[in-house]
């Protein structure tokens, strides 16, 4: 179980996600529940209501959805730490639009959406840290849509080494296929002529 008393993981994640002063780092700190949380757990679930704002202290998961056959079409794979997807960006009308879910044991810090909200609106660095997390947020969601719109599966492919690197070594292939829009067998495929 992780210490209550040691937030050293919490804080690393708040100022590895932005910028952020150590006043800024004390005043969020307090607001953050940690919890410990089991490998093939879904912390965010899909159509039920969410609330919080979420870091990855420990662990990797995965966000994604369910297309209407069932199939998961994958959206974005953390690597702690890590900040998840910005409440804002994965949430309407109070409920969940994904899933996020732990591949491994890891630990996270929740703080409620509105809580942080407030905290922004009373003070300029938390406001530019959460700004600054919300525009990584967009930044990453159309660069993806880009490749998927705009590159061939080979292209994709090299597009994701780029940007991500190491993935392929940390994450499932097939969900790395479905997170390029391609089936596993064309990702394989196209792994084994590019190395």
């Amino acid at each position: 179980m992780t210490d209550p008393t040691d937030h050293t993981d919490l804080r690393q994640a708040l100022i590895s996600a932005a910028p952020l002063d150590n006043e800024a780092v004390a005043r969020l700190v307090p607001h953050f529940i940690e919890k410990d949380i089991l490998e093939n757990c879904l912390l965010v679930r899909q159509d039920t209501p969410e609330t919080d704002e979420i870091l990855l202290l420990s662990g990797r998961c995965v966000a994604y959805i369910l297309s209407q056959d069932g199939e998961q079409v994958h959206l974005g794979f953390y690597d702690a730490p890590a900040v998840l997807p910005p409440h804002i960006s994965r949430t309407k009308d109070g409920f969940s639009l994904l899933n996020i879910e732990m591949l491994t044991p890891g630990c996270v810090a929740m703080i409620s959406a509105a809580t942080l909200l407030d905290l922004m609106v009373d003070n300029a660095a938390i406001r530019t840290w959460g700004n600054d997390i919300m525009r990584q947020q967009l930044l990453h969601q159309s660069t993806h849509q880009w490749a998927l719109a705009a590159l061939g599966g080979k292209a994709r492919l090299l597009w994701l080494r780029e940007h991500f690197e190491q993935l392929e070594d940390k994450f499932d292939h097939w969900r790395l296929a479905s997170f390029l829009a391609m089936t596993p067998v064309s990702f394989s495929r196209i792994r084994n002529a590019l190395d």
